[in-house]
């Protein structure tokens, strides 16, 4: 008691409830009477305020009122809601009317809804007619568009997110040659993709030339899948030396194989030497196969 009306206990306690009702304004409502109406611990009420609204909009609607027209607060109002429109664009139609067509709210909006279609460029769909014609949104729908394709690990993932991207987006070069290069990855692994081909790349040539280039590999794996090959291919030059290589290549594997050989094959000297070759290796793996050899190489 003796050292409360001291001026350097008084002093110490103001600039105490100074720091503390800044940085909590609940405790303003503790702060000793004497102190509460002193100019500073006033104005550090209303920094807090100020503190306050800018990191959370709504909290204006609890500011006391005695502040509430201050233009400082108002400001800290306007910036509150800045920060929270840029953050969540949808929440431009709770803005108050007195805000709504600044400069710096619009700004706002259409930032956040760039953020919101880098983040999903499905967003695009919700984003207002206004901002869905200005050339920055446009080209950020672009680029996500083109991450989200790129950044997929399987080639079936590709092509959905390729699928899903909006039309008005997938006749672009940058977006197409993404699908397309996808859809030639899926081709060569299965042939059957290039009937699923969307209509765009129906007359690609290098659709065309994936999809050959798959059956060429099937007939060179096994040359039982030429029969398979559609007839329009099976006709090709390169499609007949192809299979006339794998039997070949098949031949050598397992010389055995030799009676299901194609008779337009059989007496061609590439075929008879690797009918040779094949039970060479053969005997040289398991000698008692050589029972089985042909008289005219025994």
């Amino acid at each position: 008691k003796e050292f409360k009306d001291l001026p350097e206990i008084q002093e110490s306690a103001k600039q105490g409830w100074i720091k503390e009702v800044r940085k909590s304004l609940s405790s303003y409502s503790i702060c000793p009477q004497e102190f509460k109406d002193l100019p500073e611990i006033q104005e550090a009420y209303k920094q807090g305020w100020i503190e306050y609204i800018q990191r959370y909009h709504a909290a204006y609607a609890n500011c006391p009122q005695k502040f509430k027209d201050l233009p400082e607060i108002l400001e800290a109002h306007k910036h509150g809601w800045i920060a929270h429109i840029e953050e969540s664009p949808t929440e431009y139609k709770w803005c108050p009317q007195e805000f709504k067509d600044l400069p710096e709210i619009k700004e706002a909006q259409k930032q956040g809804w760039i953020k919101k279609i880098q983040q999903n460029p499905s967003n695009y769909a919700n984003c207002p007619e206004e901002f869905k014609k200005v050339p920055e949104i446009k080209e950020t729908c672009i680029q996500s568009w083109m991450q989200v394709i790129q950044r997929k690990h399987y080639v079936e993932d590709k092509i959905l997110a390729y699928s899903k991207c909006p039309q008005e987006f997938k006749h672009l070069p940058e977006i197409q040659e993404l699908g397309k290069q996808a859809w030639i990855k899926i081709i060569l692994e299965n042939t059957s993709a290039y009937a699923d081909r969307p209509k765009e790349f129906i007359n690609s040539n290098e659709l065309q030339e994936a999809y050959k280039k798959s059956w060429i590999q099937r007939i060179q794996s096994n040359p039982n899948q030429y029969k398979d090959c559609p007839q329009e291919l099976q006709d090709l030059p390169e499609f007949k030396k192809a299979f006339e290589q794998s039997w070949i290549k098949y031949i050598q594997q397992d010389p055995s194989r030799y009676a299901r050989c194609p008779q337009e094959f059989k007496d061609l000297p590439e075929f008879e030497k690797a009918r040779k070759l094949g039970w060479i290796e053969s005997i040289r793996r398991d000698p008692q196969t050589y029972s089985e050899c042909p008289q005219e190489f025994k």
